[in-house]
This record gives structure tokens, C-alpha cells and sequence, in this order.
């Protein structure tokens, strides 16, 4: 009888550890792109549910599978475009459709790295690190990001404790 029972207290144990691992996974931030709102080493909780229920929203931070060949095979990054929109960089600023792009919520330095313009299609984001001089992101790569390659979005920041909480999903503004 006592061998059931812990047979049963594994198998429970077990089905509750794989169903979280559907729900959340840990990410640790590499490099200094999303600072100061993310850290490197830092270690975050992915929502890898929420974009089954609505697509990625301006501003949130997703973890998400690199299809480039060089780097890290899975980033986070915030996204600024969304399908269907045209994303400018231009004097330092962002502008979505030709209207401004208020960042200054998360945002300590303007976006003075590599300016032009980007169209994207269906399923495609415009992402950007927060640490725009030191991020590799949309504006290097040949491709947006795909809605397939997206994991989930940054929900909670768990290391180090002294930093825990909700991680920082700001929502910019257009300014018309």
C-alpha cells in the first residue's frame, strides 16, 4: 500500500512539473541589450500561453527563437512594430505609420544606431533591445520576427530576489 501511494505522489508530482513547463519557462537575459529594465543574468519567467489567447502587443518584451545565423539562438527583445505597420528610425526617434513613438516610459537614450525604414507583412514584428546602442536587433537583421518563432512574453523577473517582480511590458505611445 505505502509503494501506491508514493507511486501516486510521483505521478502527480511529475504531471504538475510538465503542465507548468507548458505554461511558463525560465529564461536567463544574455548580454546587455535590455538593460536597464532587464539585466544580464538575470532570470525571468515566460508567459508561453498568453499569445494563444491575443497576439504580442507594443511594448511587450518576448523571448523568441532566432532564425540568424549568428548569436544566441533564442532573444528577447521589446516589440515596436506590429503586422501591417511601417516602422521608421530616423533622427533619434521611432515612428510607427509616420506618427512619434513615445518611449520615454522605458527608454534612457535615443535610437541613434542604424536609421531607415521597414515594412512589415502579415505575422511579422519590429523588435528593438532597450539598450538601443547595444543591441543587435530588427534594425541589423534581414528579417522581422516572425509570429511562429515568438515563445512567449516576459511575465516575472525571479533572480536575483532582489529584483523580483512583474517584468517591465511598458506601453509606448503614438503621438499623433
Amino acid at each position: 500500500m505505502k509503494f501506491r501511494g508514493i507511486i501516486i505522489i510521483v505521478v502527480i508530482a511529475v504531471s504538475i512539473f510538465l503542465l507548468i513547463r507548458i505554461i511558463v519557462q525560465n529564461f536567463v537575459i544574455d548580454g546587455p541589450s535590455m538593460n536597464p529594465n532587464l539585466a544580464d543574468n538575470q532570470w525571468i519567467l515566460v508567459n508561453k500561453v498568453v499569445y494563444r489567447l491575443h497576439p504580442p502587443e507594443r511594448g511587450d518584451i518576448i523571448v523568441f527563437n532566432s532564425s540568424y545565423s549568428v548569436g544566441p539562438k533564442v532573444l528577447i527583445k521589446r516589440v515596436i512594430g506590429l503586422p501591417g505597420e511601417t516602422v521608421k528610425v530616423e533622427g533619434g526617434e521611432v515612428y510607427i505609420d509616420d506618427k512619434l513613438l513615445d518611449e520615454s516610459s522605458y527608454l534612457s537614450m535615443p535610437t541613434v544606431k542604424r536609421p531607415g525604414t521597414w515594412k512589415l507583412g502579415d505575422g511579422e514584428y519590429f523588435v528593438m533591445g532597450d539598450n538601443r546602442p547595444s543591441s543587435s536587433d530588427s534594425r541589423f537583421w534581414a528579417d522581422p520576427v516572425d509570429q511562429s518563432n515568438i515563445i512567449g512574453r516576459a511575465w516575472l523577473r525571479i533572480w536575483p530576489f532582489s529584483e523580483w517582480g512583474l517584468a517591465p511590458n511598458y506601453r509606448p505611445v503614438l503621438v499623433e
